[in-house]
């Protein structure tokens, strides 16, 4: 198993430092939380979108430092993002994580994710935000 200075990185913790504190979008479309049971991680998300687009997303990370720089990376890149676009990069992360597929390098930031891989108890915290982010979108369907 991979040591914990592995885990907690500089980069995990100034990309968990980035995640932007601005609540909830005004006037979302779709709104959204979930939980992990496994670690109580907690993730609300709000979408503003255009046609099936992203145009705006706001995450509240309540979660460690893993599941807030999943949620600063995912964040960064959401704008644009179609519902498919999200399930797939979840999926592929997911497959990643469980060493069932190839880490997926579209994000160059998530590459400092990848040692939790030896952290199955860390996994939820990580892919949380984009099933928060996911279940927001469904909601302004």
């Amino acid at each position: 198993m991979a040591s914990v200075s592995t885990l907690y990185t500089r980069d995990i913790l100034r990309l968990s430092s980035s995640l932007p504190v601005v609540g909830r979008l005004a006037e979302a479309d779709g709104e959204a939380e979930r939980r992990s049971v496994t670690c109580g991680s907690r993730v609300v998300a709000s979408v503003r979108m255009n046609g099936a687009h992203i145009a705006e997303a706001a995450l509240e990370a309540h979660s460690c430092a893993l599941g807030q720089a999943s949620a600063a990376i995912l964040l960064a890149h959401a704008v644009g993002l179609t519902h498919a676009d999200l399930t797939d990069m979840r999926a592929r992360i997911a497959a990643g994580l469980n060493g069932e597929g190839d880490w997926p390098t579209d994000w160059p930031e998530l590459s400092h994710l990848q040692p939790a891989h030896a952290y199955p108890a860390r996994h939820g915290a990580i892919v949380l935000p984009f099933d928060a982010l996911i279940a927001a979108m469904e909601g302004a369907g």
